[in-house]
């Protein structure tokens, strides 16, 4: 088992992690909600990942792991200082979203990012941080304890990391790589993300 950091030119490991990050998803009550009035679920899961991946490709790292030439794991960093818009989106295939996840789907996959730029300002501030947008096992690696192993090569950097977790069992698994919660800003009209930062001082005391 390797860890491995996603290149630009590498499309065949795009591809897989982007299918890695789909079935990782594929139970998420966000991409549910997101994409409530879909006709192929996992079609359009796939593409949301796929987009997600070439952002955090472009304005930040990709890092996998690797079993048996098997993208099991993905965690999808966009760099401290770093935030997504319209035109990133439209860059990485967004153009597209409305005949790939339909109009509702993709009208709420930018109100979501929308949604985590505001977040991430709320809770940071000018603090520069890693933001993992996201990360995903195959579910038949679950419970093995690779989320450790996946997250190394943040975990051990002197800056500070966040994220924002869809769902709220998963908390508790963070908290023991030292994140730590942070004050939900819950709105009505979107679904619970908890936010979760991870200090650059966590490193120094472990």
């Amino acid at each position: 088992m390797q860890n491995y950091q996603l290149t630009k030119k590498n499309d065949e490991l795009h591809e897989k992690a982007s299918e890695t990050l789909a079935n990782a998803f594929s139970d998420d009550p966000v991409y549910k909600w997101v994409l409530s009035e879909s006709n192929d679920f996992q079609r359009s899961i796939r593409f949301l990942t796929s987009m997600i991946i070439s952002m955090c490709n472009s304005k930040g790292e990709v890092d996998t792991l690797i079993e048996n030439n098997t993208v099991i794991g993905v965690a999808a960093w966009l760099k401290p200082g770093t935030f997504t818009g319209l035109w990133d989106s439209l860059t990485s295939g967004s153009v597209m979203a409305p005949f790939e996840i339909g109009i509702l789907g993709a009208e709420r996959a930018m109100m979501l990012m929308d949604y985590n730029n505001t977040e991430r300002r709320r809770h940071l501030g000018n603090e520069p941080a890693w933001y993992l947008w996201h990360v995903g096992i195959l579910p038949e690696f679950k419970g093995k304890g690779l989320l450790r192993s996946l997250l190394a090569p943040k975990l051990k950097l002197t800056e500070t990391l966040y994220l924002e977790s869809s769902n709220e069992i998963n908390v508790p698994i963070y908290e023991k790589l030292g994140f730590e919660k942070l004050k939900v800003h819950s709105r009505k009209d979107l679904p619970l993300l908890v936010p979760m930062v991870r200090k650059s001082e966590v490193v120094t005391k472990r």
